[in-house]
């Protein structure tokens, strides 16, 4: 999407009388079902859209900021202005980013009067907000109601950026809040929790009923805030490495630090050089990554360096085309053009082009005697199907020449909990692919559950007999994200592998899920030739 930015007037002065509200009246609420009504906006499901209609939830926000007119505050994902209209009533200034263009109208309407506001129509992930902030002298608070698919690019966005910003709140799915503030020694406590610890202090201030938004999701929410903090435990470290390690760590959590960590490919000397670094830092051999601190996973980093090897990584690690499923599953596309997606994977050597039933016949003729193989989807992409058709579905593709299925498991049934359902679901096509060695990958749609709903069905997968689990269809409102594979990869143990697919754009997307422990990557075929060569990739191709 273009991006329209409201002229920018950097450092102005405080106004407290900026935000006067609509026709010179202080508009102290905003009503969202009438706003939504005049507009006639229809909100969508794909960028998150659920709307805090609370106003009591909306000033505890503003409270968690410690919000002043000495203040400089930017909001991810305005809306229809609900919480901008509250910040800019406190701040000395406001910068509201909106990515849906529908919006605008009514957000303008919201903030006329209000002096202070700035509104930029964008991608919060490809503005530049330097031009807004560069020359503000008081602090530079973030404080947004974070759309749930897209939580943690956004978050580690701002962390790892050079925009100066001295406090972080966002409203976020309530698991994800209790992931971002958990210290060492309890479940939630993950490699997300250590990159935030990094930079930040966190707190979890306080949860909101999924009552309180409109429409309603489908989990509860918590506010979260982060204050930047110094880390002198972690002067002199090795950051990249630093990373590397704890993504490692993190990657099989049920296992000792010595078999997760241990395991890694690029770690020369492997267990037992990792038990010898453990002793010297007085780390028991059984200690898993949860229980580990900042220090200690300092202390790890800086015994590490020099003993890991990035040619033995080179060596272990496949190409990335051999990672790839390489997805040609519009349902739009004519017959040349399928041909073309599915000839595209074959030139760059990927492991599987994932096609539409219709064309697997097609794609295993394009791919006989070349290094690429054929998968297809089962119940694409909504799983409602019955365990009988869907059997019936796995042997039509079968003797077309598939050799991996990809079944959309009935994420309706994950959702009531009705976990010998999704059993037969998911055994219906093991059933159907084993006896033909054919591989069978169960897509959870994991963007529409919860943590708990994902072990569940994950576990079901295990015990079905199926090879993958996989976060996405791809159609649906979210893609992979670190959250989900992680909750993935700790309840498959490594009994099931894992497979990220949705959303993966780039190099870095993918990178970041082989580190956390996938062995699979479904990616749009036009984002193939990124991934794979110097050609750019379009990310507008369906997956």
């Amino acid at each position: 999407m273009g991006m329209k930015q409201a002229a920018v007037s950097p450092g102005r002065p405080a106004d407290p009388s900026a935000c006067s509200g609509i026709g010179g009246k202080v508009l102290e609420i905003v009503n969202t079902g009438a706003m939504v009504a005049k507009y006639g906006i229809r909100l969508t499901k794909s960028l998150g859209q659920n709307f805090l209609t609370d106003i009591n939830i909306i000033d505890k926000i503003v409270e968690a900021g410690q919000v002043t007119r000495q203040d400089l505050v930017l909001e991810i994902g305005a809306g229809i202005g609900g919480m901008t209209l509250q910040l800019a009533k406190a701040a000395g200034r406001v910068i509201a980013v909106e990515i849906d263009r529908r919006l605008i109208p009514a957000l303008e309407e919201v903030l006329t009067g209000c002096g202070n506001t700035e509104i930029i129509l964008g991608d919060i992930l490809k503005t530049d907000l330097h031009p807004f902030v560069k020359e503000w002298s008081g602090p530079l608070k973030v404080i947004s109601n974070l759309p749930y698919y897209i939580t943690t690019p956004i978050i580690m966005h701002l962390l790892e950026s050079d925009i100066p910003w001295d406090t972080l709140v966002f409203m976020v799915q309530k698991e994800v809040a209790q992931r971002l503030a958990a210290p060492p020694g309890i479940k939630d406590y993950s490699a997300l929790s250590v990159a935030i610890r990094c930079l930040s202090e966190p707190k979890l201030c306080f949860t909101v009923s999924k009552n309180c938004f409109v429409p309603k999701p489908d989990v509860d929410s918590a506010v979260v805030r982060l204050r930047k903090t110094g880390r002198p435990e972690l002067d002199g470290v090795d950051m990249p490495l630093f990373r590397k390690i704890v993504r490692a760590s993190f990657s099989q959590r049920r296992k000792t630090i010595v078999n997760s960590l241990g395991a890694a490919p690029w770690i020369a000397g492997g267990k037992e050089k990792l038990r010898e670094v453990l002793g010297q830092l007085g780390i028991p051999e059984n200690t898993r990554a949860e229980c580990l601190d900042l220090v200690q996973f300092a202390g790890l980093t800086r015994l590490l360096v020099g003993t890991t090897t990035e040619e033995k990584e080179m060596e272990t690690r496949l190409p990335m085309a051999r990672y790839l499923d390489h997805a040609v599953l519009k349902p739009e596309m004519s017959r040349d053009e399928a041909t073309e997606a599915i000839k595209l994977g074959i030139a760059h050597k990927v492991k599987t082009v994932c096609v539409r039933p219709c064309d697997v016949a097609l794609a295993a003729r394009l791919c006989e005697g070349t290094e690429t193989e054929v998968s297809c989807v089962l119940a694409f992409p909504h799983g409602c199907t019955t365990p009988a058709v869907k059997a019936f579905e796995a042997g039509e593709a079968i003797r077309a020449g598939t050799r991996e299925i990809d079944m959309v498991a009935n994420y309706g049934f994950i959702r009531s909990g009705f976990r010998d359902q999704v059993l037969e679901d998911i055994r219906s096509v093991v059933d159907a692919a084993k006896p033909a060695g054919v591989l069978v990958k169960v897509i959870l749609e994991t963007c529409t559950l919860t943590a708990d709903q994902i072990r569940m069905a994950t576990e079901a997968a295990v015990e079905a007999g199926a090879d993958f689990v996989k976060t996405s269809t791809g159609f649906h409102q979210g893609g992979a994200t670190v959250e989900a594979v992680t909750t993935m990869l700790d309840a498959a143990a490594g009994r099931i592998k894992v497979k990220a697919s949705g959303g993966i754009r780039t190099l870095a997307d993918a990178n970041r899920f082989l580190d956390l422990g996938c062995e699979r990557l479904g990616v749009g075929y036009g984002t193939t030739p990124a991934l794979c060569g110097p050609d750019e990739g379009d990310p507008d191709t369906g997956y």
